[in-house]
């Protein structure tokens, strides 16, 4: 028994199932390719997709996900115009967890890579993407700690973007690997920078004042810094040592500054010199059994708890576009 398929003939008795399939794809992508091209499966005289242009091929391949793109098997021609073609990506997330439950579909935005703790990786994928890919932002969650994770860490100022949020869930990890030398690196590889949870991490105020000095005069491709639960000492060590002192709620500068204070909502205290502006809040805290303590302003007994257990700074100059942004904690 024959059956007729887009103009070809198979033979169905024949030829082997996967066959079959096989040669059906390589019709419709022939017939989209060139619709006036005839194909004739029996004699394989199908479209040579190899021979398009290295170009056109690369564009076809921009339009896989990037995690497509890094378990496709492909031969060696096919693999060298992917290794050396340029690829740009809005967003990108790679996220370790510990157990994928629903893999998030790539959109036009926003593409995911998400790596089970259960699973082995290789830090060369993590390479293939330094070398040819670019981004907009780039988020990175990491759980573990391993060889993987280092090399991952040590990788990262190597990619191409404007913009990366870093959350190493291990404080072991962090604590390692976030320091003052890896600061300045990832300083000088991307224009804003998020840093979760640096409760554990060894951050000085000398280093928060080289980066902040060093966005001032336009020396680093850095233009706005958040950290998050950084030891309150280095936040207010660093302040001083730029020249800005509050002690009991009075501020003192050996600078010439306005001082406004606000609501007590978000922003507590703002601070304009000319050429910086600093806000001081205190958004929310925990108290001794960690349970969340909402700021309220008609409860100054929350606000008075807030003051002493979390503090929210954020440093804004106005002579380069640039932000520092703390959220402290009390040791």
């Amino acid at each position: 028994r024959r059956q007729m398929f887009r103009g070809s003939r198979i033979d169905i008795t024949t030829k082997p199932i996967v066959e079959q399939m096989r040669l059906m794809r390589l019709n419709r992508l022939a017939r989209h390719v060139n619709s006036n091209y005839e194909v004739n499966v029996e004699r394989r005289d199908y479209f040579p997709i190899l021979a398009l242009p290295k170009e056109l091929i690369a564009l076809i391949f921009s339009f896989l996900p990037i995690k497509d793109r890094l378990r496709a098997r492909v031969n060696k021609k096919l693999n060298s115009i992917e290794a050396e073609s340029k690829y740009h990506v809005k967003r990108l997330i790679i996220h370790e967890v510990w157990e994928v439950l629903y893999p998030n579909p790539p959109s036009i935005s926003t593409q995911y890579m998400l790596l089970s703790t259960m699973k082995s990786y290789s830090s060369d994928m993590i390479r293939k993407i330094t070398n040819n890919s670019s981004f907009e932002s780039l988020e990175i969650t990491l759980i573990g700690s391993d060889k993987f994770h280092r090399k991952v860490c040590h990788l990262i100022k190597e990619f191409k973007m404007d913009s990366l949020k870093l959350d190493i869930r291990n404080a072991y990890m962090k604590k390692g690997t976030i320091i003052d030398s890896f600061l300045i690196d990832l300083s000088e590889s991307c224009k804003y920078l998020i840093l979760n949870d640096l409760y554990v991490c060894t951050i000085t105020a000398e280093t928060l004042l080289q980066i902040f000095m060093n966005i001032i005069d336009g020396s680093t491709l850095l233009r706005s810094l958040k950290c998050y639960l950084l030891k309150k000492e280095t936040v207010t060590s660093f302040l001083r040592l730029y020249g800005i002192t509050i002690r009991d709620g009075v501020v003192f500068s050996n600078k010439r500054i306005e001082a406004y204070e606000m609501l007590p909502e978000k922003i507590r205290y703002r601070f304009y010199d000319g050429s910086m502006e600093i806000a001081v809040g205190v958004p929310f805290a925990y108290d001794d059994s960690n349970q969340r303590i909402e700021k309220k302003s008609e409860d100054s007994r929350s606000q008075n708890e807030c003051s002493q257990r979390f503090e929210y700074v954020n440093i804004v100059s106005n002579v380069v576009p640039c932000m520092f942004t703390f959220h402290c904690f009390p040791y």
